[in-house]
């Protein structure tokens, strides 16, 4: 009867301390959640912010574009000086507009007094070009040009002058399209030649008219085009210095999704694997659907992320403990003489288990002070305990003792090239290797570094040679494979027998300097001594 009222008095306290628990618990996620929702609204406030600063910057230099229409539709004869003089102050402070050009439109038999007026304004060898297998070459007859006749800056820009846009199917194409929607309309990407490499761009077109007056009804005559060649990078980095907030934490890409492709505009690179969130959306740039996606790596989180959640849940857990620990103390206080015996008894049982651990661990520090900890074998110290042993056996029993000191070639290599890991695994191969070469009353130790030592009890030198040559060739026509490399491994080993008067230090002298002309000869060798 007892035992029954402490347990319910237990299992009682118990349900409380659950119920606290899932207080706190609940508490956490609710107070999470709440957070994570104001981070999603902070990160598309970010994101919205950054977007419609963009979309500022592109018209602002989109009114460049539209200004310079205005000034061929005014002056229909512009001169290159005029044109020149004109882009100049438009172009300052607007890096990111690569060229302003005026395109013509020049029927055929027009195209001999352009070329002569652009040489007598001073572009030397002017002729109308197109590309053909990559090469710039005289443009061929058809009815009507399209060439880039001024361009500005004339820096970096000097190779478009004459080029024929009609040569080029697509950019007739986007031609055609501004002529007909009479807009603005962009191309494709196209990698700058002004920029650093492969840095990518867009071009735009404007179609300049003038009304021409017919006998009955007024009608529009096209003129040309006006085109600039903007930098995304730059337009873009404009734009996020008018932007709200801080950009620590957010990486940007712009893509060019107008043919159901995903053509890359601008990107930055970082450890995707790190996105937190990512936030998407489509603008229309003359006539062109981009996409702009915004990452927000966990920096982002980490940054606008409050931790309320956390002190709220440790606030009840404080006080679901408290109770806990009050009523425990209650419990524990009528329950005292009844635990008196059980805790001696429990002593006793611990006493003896521990007694039986420090027998466990005496047992293991002694296996561990005999093996060495990478390859599991002898180390040094109990190599020379045994070889003393065998020493006085042999002197005893007047029969041979060898050993073999081995030495792994070029070990250093396997650490500089592939790591130390790589270098660890051939010595554990090697163990192995060798192991399979031995009989079992020899004993092979690690005697430190890449350095092995064989004890032979019962062998003469000549024996001694045999078994050292066994391991040389098994390991020289093995292949042992590493993370997928394959490893080539050879060793040098220095053969030695004890004689009755030598003492142990002078034995494996015998056999270090044996391995050390073994080295001298040019490695993957066995030498006797």
């Amino acid at each position: 009867m007892s035992s029954q009222r402490w347990l319910f008095k237990y299992i009682g306290l118990f349900i409380i301390f659950l119920v606290g628990i899932f207080f706190s618990i609940s508490s956490y996620y609710f107070v999470e959640a709440v957070e994570y929702e104001n981070l999603q609204l902070e990160f598309q406030k970010r994101s919205d912010s950054r977007i419609n600063s963009f979309k500022r910057e592109m018209v602002r230099n989109f009114e460049v574009l539209t200004g310079l229409r205005a000034f061929f539709s005014a002056s229909p004869n512009v001169s290159r000086d005029m044109f020149l003089a004109y882009t100049s102050s438009v172009l300052k402070g607007r890096s990111s507009i690569q060229a302003l050009d005026w395109i013509p439109k020049i029927k055929k038999d027009e195209r001999p007094r352009y070329e002569k007026l652009a040489k007598e304004e001073g572009v030397t060898n002017f002729v109308f070009t197109e590309r053909e297998q990559g090469v710039m070459i005289p443009v061929k007859n058809r009815d009507v040009y399209f060439p880039v006749y001024y361009t500005a800056p004339l820096y970096d820009n000097e190779m478009a002058l004459g080029f024929d846009l009609a040569s080029n199917p697509r950019r007739k194409k986007t031609l055609l399209q501004s002529i007909q929607k009479n807009e603005m309309i962009g191309t494709n990407p196209i990698i700058l030649i002004q920029g650093r490499e492969k840095q990518k761009g867009f071009m735009v077109f404007v179609p300049v008219f003038r009304t021409v007056d017919n006998s009955e009804k007024q009608q529009q005559e096209l003129l040309g085009f006006v085109a600039g060649v903007f930098d995304v990078e730059k337009i873009f980095r404009a734009a996020l210095k008018h932007a709200d907030g801080s950009t620590r934490g957010l990486w940007f890409s712009i893509f060019d999704r107008t043919n159901k492709k995903r053509k890359f505009l601008y990107q930055e690179v970082f450890d995707y694997a790190d996105t937190w969130n990512t936030y998407k959306q489509i603008i229309f740039v003359a006539q062109r659907k981009w996409q702009i996606v915004i990452y927000a790596t966990n920096e982002f989180k980490n940054i606008h992320l409050k931790s309320n959640s956390f002190v709220v849940m440790l606030i009840s857990l404080c006080f679901t403990f408290i109770i806990f620990a009050y009523l425990k103390v209650v419990l524990d206080k009528h329950q005292k003489n009844e635990e008196i015996v059980k805790l001696r008894t429990q002593e006793l049982s611990i006493r003896e288990k521990q007694y039986q651990q420090l027998e466990q661990m005496a047992k293991k520090m002694e296996e561990l002070a005999r093996t060495d900890p990478l390859t599991k074998l002898s180390n040094r110290r109990h190599f020379l305990e045994q070889m003393e042993i065998e020493r006085v056996r042999s002197i005893r029993s007047n029969k041979p003792l060898s050993i073999i000191l081995i030495d792994v070639d070029h070990f250093k290599s396997f650490n500089d090239l592939h790591g130390h890991s790589c270098g660890d695994f051939v010595l554990k191969s090697l163990t192995g290797t060798m192991k399979s070469c031995i009989r079992k009353q020899d004993l092979i130790a690690r005697w430190g570094g890449e350095e092995f030592i064989i004890l032979l009890p019962e062998t003469n030198i000549d024996g001694c040679r045999i078994v050292a040559e066994k391991i040389k060739d098994k390991i020289a026509s093995q292949t042992y494979l590493y993370q997928d490399k394959k490893l080539s491994i050879t060793i040098t080993a220095g053969a030695t027998t004890h004689k009755n008067e030598e003492n142990i230090d002078v034995c494996i002298k015998k056999a270090d300097d044996a391995l050390y002309k073994g080295k001298e000869r040019g490695r993957n060798e066995v030498v006797t001594n």
